[in-house]
C-alpha cells in the first residue's frame, strides 16, 4: 500500500475520532461553531476554528461540517450584490470566494463602465454561469450512474427489460457502448468525458472528468456486475462540488475526495438498498467502503497511486 493512500485511509477512518486533549481556547472555539446563534456566525466560527487549529482536536469533524455548508451558504447569497458582500465579510477565503469578488467586480463594471465594457462585463458573467453549469453537469454526472447502478432491479433482468433511465442513458444515448464477447455473455463499456471549469484568480481554469462505465451481462443480457472508474475520479468529483482547484498529491484534498466518495456511495446505496448500519463491512486498501444488504454488494476503492483510477463496483451477491 503506498504512503498517499495509507495516510488517505487513517486520516478518513480518524476523521470522526473523539480526541482526549485540547485547549480551554481550542474547545471555546470549536464551541461557537456548534452553538452559535445563527448560521452566518456558526460558518464564520467553522473558518475560524480551521484556520487557527488546522491540525486541532475537532479539526477534521468541523472541517467535513464546513465543506457542507459552504456551498448551501453560497447558494444562499449569490442572488444579489449584498448577499455576494455578506458572503465575503463572513467567508473572505472561502471557496467561492473568488466567484464571488468576479461578479461583484461584474456589478461595479455594469454601473459604471461604458456600454461596450458593459458588455464585456456580462459575457464574462456568462461564462462564469456556463462554468457552474459545467461543474454542476459533472457531479450529477457521477451521481447518476452511482444511484443508477445501485438499483438491484438493474441486475434482476436483461438490461432491455430493466429500468427505462438506465437503458437510455448506457444504451441509448451517445458515445454509444462498444461491447465484446466473453465467456460468460458480454461486456459492454461506454466511455464520457465531462469538460468543467474553475474560477482562480487568472480566470478560468479548463479540466475535465473522464468517466468509464462497463457492465458485464451473462448470456441472456443480464448485468451481473457493473463498474465505474476514471483516472484521478474522486478528487475530480470533489473539485466539481468544491468549485476549486485542489492539489491531487495532498493527503489532506485527497482524504477529503475520498470522504466525498464515500458520502456518495452511501447516501445512494440508503436509498436503493438499505439504510441498515449492518450493511457497512469492513474494509481493507485500496477499499474506502464495503456495503452490502439484500445480496447487493458496492464496493468504492481507491487509486494507490496519484493519477490512477478510482473506481466504484456493484454486483449481485449469492
Amino acid at each position: 500500500m503506498s504512503r498517499l493512500v495509507a495516510a488517505c485511509l487513517l486520516a478518513f477512518t480518524c476523521a470522526g475520532c473523539a480526541w482526549a486533549a485540547s485547549s480551554p481556547y481550542e474547545h471555546a472555539a470549536y464551541r461557537r461553531t456548534r452553538v452559535a446563534p445563527t448560521f452566518d456566525e456558526r460558518i464564520s466560527a467553522s473558518r475560524e476554528y480551521l484556520e487557527r487549529y488546522p491540525d486541532g482536536a475537532y479539526a477534521a469533524q468541523v472541517r467535513r461540517s464546513y465543506e457542507r455548508s459552504e456551498p448551501v451558504f453560497f447558494e444562499a447569497r449569490q442572488r444579489d450584490e449584498q448577499g455576494l458582500q455578506a458572503y465575503l465579510r463572513v467567508l473572505p477565503t472561502g471557496a467561492h470566494a473568488a466567484e464571488a469578488r468576479s461578479r461583484l467586480a461584474l456589478i461595479e463594471a455594469e454601473r459604471s463602465r461604458p456600454d461596450a465594457l458593459s458588455a464585456a462585463a456580462s459575457a464574462t458573467e456568462a461564462r462564469l454561469a456556463a462554468a457552474k453549469a459545467q461543474r454542476e453537469k459533472a457531479r450529477a454526472e457521477v451521481a447518476f450512474w452511482v444511484e443508477s447502478l445501485a438499483d438491484p432491479e438493474v441486475f434482476s433482468a436483461p438490461l432491455s427489460e430493466g429500468p427505462a433511465e438506465l437503458l437510455v442513458a448506457f444504451s441509448l444515448s451517445l458515445p454509444a457502448p462498444k461491447c465484446e464477447r466473453t465467456e460468460a455473455g458480454r461486456t459492454c463499456t461506454k466511455s464520457i468525458l465531462l469538460p468543467y471549469s474553475l474560477p482562480s484568480r487568472e480566470g478560468l481554469v479548463a479540466r475535465e472528468l473522464s468517466l468509464e462505465i462497463t457492465l458485464e451481462e451473462d448470456a441472456s443480457g443480464r448485468p451481473r456486475a457493473a463498474k465505474l472508474e476514471g483516472p484521478e475520479l474522486f478528487s475530480r468529483v470533489e473539485e466539481a462540488f468544491a468549485m476549486r482547484e485542489i492539489d491531487f498529491a495532498s493527503s489532506e484534498h485527497r482524504v477529503a475526495a475520498l470522504e466525498r466518495a464515500v458520502d456518495l456511495v452511501t447516501v445512494a446505496f440508503q436509498a436503493r438498498v438499505s439504510e441498515d448500519p449492518a450493511c457497512s463491512k469492513p474494509v481493507t486498501a485500496p477499499d474506502l467502503v464495503r456495503l452490502s444488504c439484500n445480496q447487493m454488494s458496492v464496493v468504492a476503492s481507491a487509486a494507490p497511486d496519484v493519477g490512477g483510477p478510482d473506481s466504484v463496483t456493484f454486483e449481485v451477491t449469492p
